[in-house]
């Protein structure tokens, strides 16, 4: 009869224990995730185009496309009218979103920044789960360009780092299966204009 109430004891302890760290987690495992995560919800009907595998249709560049200079790091680039572009408050950065991609959710797009801190190594070191680098030319500075190995859920990248004004600037697309805005990114590559 003992070692039924213990066995009884330990059921009611384990169950309570269960019930606080399931409450637990539901009360407060949203603080966990990042932010741009937490705050994310779409509006009824929509859908997560890029992420499924709808990836805007290939623009060639022209015209019509929109301008953007940033003085601060005295890039100009054209991109798609349909596109969005989100520059940060720094105007160190700035984000290409496709047609239909919400800046305020984890949306593939293409990403530009300049990092004054970070010189450009002549001789990188290898970058585990990267290929290894191949030159690149992008508004007349050579650089070099680097792809994931692996996929990661639910695309891998190409990244583009070029010497700049004594730091780096790095352009990067997603790429694989899911999304694929590669044909994007190399349009887009083509209008950048580096101010020396």
């Amino acid at each position: 009869m003992g070692c039924r109430s213990c066995l009884t004891r330990v059921l009611v302890v384990g169950f309570i224990l269960l019930v606080v760290v399931v409450g637990a987690w539901v009360a407060f495992g949203r603080e966990w995730l990042p932010i741009n995560v937490r705050q994310a919800s779409l509006p009824p009907g929509s859908r997560l185009q890029a992420v499924t595998g709808a990836a805007p249709a290939v623009a060639t560049a022209t015209n019509s496309w929109k301008t953007h200079r940033n003085q601060k790091i005295g890039l100009t680039l054209r991109y798609p009218p349909t596109w969005k572009l989100v520059e940060d408050p720094g105007q160190t950065a700035l984000d290409l979103y496709p047609p239909n991609a919400d800046p305020d959710l984890p949306w593939p797009h293409i990403a530009v920044a300049f990092a004054a801190d970070q010189p450009y190594p002549a001789e990188p070191a290898p970058v585990p789960g990267r290929s290894l680098p191949q030159r690149i030319t992008v508004g007349g500075v050579a650089g070099r360009q680097t792809e994931d190995t692996g996929y990661a859920v639910p695309t891998s990248g190409i990244h583009i780092e070029v010497p700049y004004r004594k730091g780096t600037l790095t352009l990067s697309a997603p790429k694989g299966p899911s999304v694929n805005l590669l044909p994007q990114f190399q349009e887009i590559l083509k209008t950048v204009v580096i101010q020396p």
